[in-house]
């Protein structure tokens, strides 16, 4: 219990269940995270988090690793991320991270970090879920990589904490506020196709060596802050009264988003990042990232693609989150933006 009572800890703990070794870490958001327009914490930090504890969990050969991938020659490169969020949290509030290792095949390590909010003399409270997929590379050019044997000291690591045994999906227990959005009837969906959608909001982004880490590309969590960038630009061009205040009339949430990466983008690139609605409904909206790389050229490289849904969330008079339908404002940006009205919709 001494552990769980801390503001800032760590450790690797056995779990019964999945009888496998996991990392546990206990830390507190602060000011920065809090980015939300009710002062909650911004959906991008749960990628920021993820990517430190699954490096925490590493200690016991992150000098080693780290010595190779300084190298740049070997390396880490995620293949996807995917994020899902249930419940809010704010600054200061304590927050548990539990990260396991999942069933390793060939050069792929598949990640998985759940957050709780731990609430005194209560059960841990979920709030949201990370999961990658990521692939040990040797680096052959320029952002150019292709996937290579585990080295021996990270192949004994992954043998013994890697996930061993089936379980059944333990996921139904993560329930929460953001979990239980009761759908309207659709009332738009794009058609499919592979390109070339309705741009509703754009941004040209200059990486420098602030976007890198330790592997040399850009950071994946990155591409998350730029969607984040482009969704709130978006929001803001069509309705800025609701990115003002503190969320009296509700805040658009992220309740889930995931990034399949296709290309690495590297320093000095410029990223050219689309926002398209996918799918509408009164009460939430599934929204289409596509990413390109600018070559010189002229010509653009698709780098990445992307998906967020987005619901919308009041606070009761109690001060409980709630869902809620988008206000007419906002509706009618979409649907301004679709060129569409409520007696001519496209499914």
């Amino acid at each position: 219990m001494e552990f769980y009572n801390s503001k800032h800890a760590g450790r690797e703990v056995f779990d019964e269940v999945r009888e496998q070794e996991i990392y546990e870490y206990i830390f507190q958001p602060t000011f920065r995270e809090s980015a939300n327009i009710n002062r909650s914490v911004y959906f991008t930090s749960y990628l920021i988090w993820a990517g430190k504890v699954r490096e925490l969990a590493l200690d016991e050969i992150g000098q080693q690793l780290a010595d190779q991938i300084s190298t740049a020659e070997w390396g880490l490169v995620t293949n996807w991320a995917d994020l899902e969020i249930v419940n809010e949290v704010y600054s200061f509030e304590r927050i548990l991270a539990k990260f396991r290792i999942g069933k390793v095949v060939g050069s792929i390590i598949p990640l998985r970090c759940e957050f709780f909010k731990l609430v005194e003399n209560s059960d841990p409270v979920p709030l949201a879920i990370v999961s990658q997929e990521t692939t040990w590379v040797e680096v052959i050019g320029h952002g150019k990589v292709k996937p290579a044997p585990f080295p021996g000291y990270l192949q004994k690591y992954l043998d013994r904490t890697r996930q061993k045994v089936e379980f059944s999906d333990d996921t139904k227990y993560f329930k929460g506020v953001l979990s239980d959005i009761k759908t309207t009837e659709i009332l738009y969906r794009s058609p499919p196709l592979i390109s070339g959608f309705p741009v509703a909001a754009e941004d040209l982004f200059s990486t420098t060596l602030e976007d890198s880490n330790l592997v040399g590309n850009v950071y994946y969590a990155n591409y998350f802050i730029w969607q984040g960038r482009v969704r709130d630009t978006f929001l803001n061009n069509i309705a800025p009264e609701y990115l003002r205040g503190s969320g009296d009339y509700g805040i658009l949430v992220c309740v889930s988003s995931r990034l399949n990466y296709l290309r690495d983008a590297m320093p000095f690139d410029k990223v050219y990042v689309t926002l398209s609605i996918n799918e509408l409904y009164e009460n939430k909206a599934s929204l289409k990232f596509e990413y390109f790389r600018l070559l010189g050229d002229g010509k653009k490289e698709k780098i990445a693609v992307g998906n967020q849904v987005v619901a919308w969330v009041i606070n009761d008079e109690i001060n409980n989150p709630c869902l809620s339908d988008f206000p007419k404002k906002i509706m009618d940006g979409f649907f301004e933006h679709l060129k569409l009205n409520k007696r001519k919709l496209s499914a």
